[in-house]
């Protein structure tokens, strides 16, 4: 069956959204250029395979963030998908974690297995995920968060591979990225990167201005900003100003931590459109 991969991620985060916000976690998703929007597969099982790593990282994680990856598995030499969750909690005690990728939900002994306790919906997850002829796999840092991911592979005569470079009015054109958060930026400025415009990226308002005035005096413009939408306030209006004199009132875009991937011609409109545009690949709480 084909199905929308973005459209399925999406709606996965949306689920979540409100729960990153409410516990003030940055909820951060990148799906690299390279993956085909529509695959074969078995969206209801993905769907809930995603769901149970997305809760899970969310119950690991008090503050922080979570990022979720979306790739291409370049560790095979057939077509393969891979998935990522990061969380930035504590990490998965190596008990914990052999018995996750051990477990058998037909076991005898599987209930009375205290390192699962709490855990079922990975392990139904990890089997979801068998059952599409994929991978499971757990990787914990040495002081803080786990990954979770898996691979699914994919088939070679039914992809549908994106256009990765824009054309038209963005092609080479120069964005400046504003964001307190290292992780959204550094997405932000790779699927910029992506589709072949020029990214210059500073973690605050303050910075932006100060880079934009100084390429003002250089006559060296920016064509697009995009900032948090709960940047600070007082530095709106001067980065509008401070934006491109030939467009009225600049091209000052608010990315609002959305947490999906924009299509080029999506993002291609919202930028030489008027007005506040959103083009981000993060959403949460600040």
């Amino acid at each position: 069956m084909q199905f929308d991969l973005n459209a399925l991620i999406e709606d996965c985060l949306s689920i979540f959204r409100a729960k990153a916000e409410q516990q003030n976690v940055e909820l951060i998703s990148f799906i690299q250029p390279q993956v085909p929007r529509v695959i074969s597969g078995d969206p209801t099982r993905l769907r809930q395979a995603m769901l149970s790593l997305l809760e899970n990282a969310l119950q690991k994680t008090d503050e922080g963030e979570v990022l979720i990856v979306v790739a291409l598995d370049d560790r095979s030499t057939k077509p393969r998908l891979r998935i990522a969750v990061q969380d930035s909690g504590l990490p998965m005690e190596a008990a914990e974690r052999d018995a996750l990728l051990h477990s058998e939900l037909h076991s005898k002994n599987f209930f009375s297995a205290t390192r699962l306790n709490g855990h079922l919906g990975l392990v139904i997850a990890r089997q979801l995920i068998l059952l599409m002829n994929g991978e499971f796999g757990i990787k914990s840092g040495s002081h803080q968060g786990s990954t979770l991911w898996l691979t699914l592979p994919l088939d070679p005569e039914r992809l549908e591979h994106p256009t990765s470079d824009l054309d038209g009015p963005l092609k080479g054109a120069r964005v400046l990225v504003v964001d307190d958060n290292d992780t959204c930026r550094k997405v932000l400025v790779q699927q910029c990167s992506a589709w072949g415009l020029n990214v210059s990226a500073v973690p605050s308002g303050k910075e932006a201005l100060a880079l934009l005035r100084t390429k003002a005096h250089l006559r060296d413009y920016f064509d697009v900003v995009l900032h948090q939408q709960r940047a600070e306030q007082d530095h709106r209006a001067q980065l509008r100003d401070q934006a491109h004199p030939r467009q009225a009132g600049g091209r000052l875009h608010a990315q609002d931590h959305v947490g999906r991937r924009t299509d080029p011609a999506q993002q291609r409109h919202a930028a030489t459109a008027p007005g506040a545009a959103r083009a981000s690949s993060c959403h949460g709480a600040r």
